[in-house]
């Protein structure tokens, strides 16, 4: 799980960092004018957004929820169909924490093919808003496995998975959006990995209650 928070130490890295110009005493010298505009307050405001948490009474709101995730399907030869529902919640505004679950079929029906698998498994995952739309993102997940090969075997095994990297939101409504997510799977397996490419590209929905 120490893979999951690395996230949320870099922010707390930033949020340091954008707090020396005011303790460190700073500003009891003239700023060079050719520096250009002094941001100083506008960095330290975006650091304030990243930790600052709702008042109690807006806490619990389920105006905070977001449900949503991700579906696919695809029918022929290969049978494929994966169904990874969502439940996020808008912790501060820039910063959004969620878990969900994840179930994928797959049926190989070809005459060489690997025969029948199934992968069913939970995360948990954190966002955090960067500029433009984009964002980072870091995700725990852990999936079992289930082969069962056209020639009668079976192979079962658990992946526990860190992903790491970001996307892009594509705003839908007023609270609603479309992320495309670009992760890269760490395994804590090594050697071991239900993802047979280095990245893995996701199309993911939030809607906003």
């Amino acid at each position: 799980m120490r893979y999951l928070l690395l996230l949320l130490t870099l922010c707390s890295a930033g949020l340091v960092l954008g707090q020396v110009g005011r303790d460190g005493g700073y500003d009891n010298y003239e700023r060079d004018p050719t520096l250009g505009p002094d941001r100083s307050d506008e960095l330290a405001r975006s650091a304030s957004a990243t930790f600052a948490l709702p008042p109690p009474d807006e806490l619990l709101s389920v105006e905070r929820l977001l449900l949503g995730g991700s579906l696919g399907a695809s029918i022929g030869d290969v049978i494929f169909v994966d169904v990874s529902p969502t439940v996020g919640y808008r912790l501060t505004d820039l910063m959004r924490v969620g878990a969900g679950f994840t179930y994928r079929y797959q049926n190989d029906r070809r005459p060489f093919g690997f025969g029948k698998q199934r992968v069913l498994g939970g995360r948990a995952w954190v966002q955090h808003d960067l500029f433009f739309g984009f964002f980072a993102h870091a995700e725990y997940e852990n999936l079992s496995s289930r082969w069962e090969g056209n020639d009668g075997s079976i192979f079962q095994q658990r992946y526990p998975m860190v992903m790491l990297g970001g996307g892009y939101s594509m705003e839908l409504g007023e609270k609603s959006v479309t992320q495309i997510q670009i992760l890269y799977p760490v395994s804590l397996n090594p050697g071991q990995s239900l993802y047979f490419f280095p990245i893995d590209v996701r199309i993911n929905f939030l809607f906003g209650l």
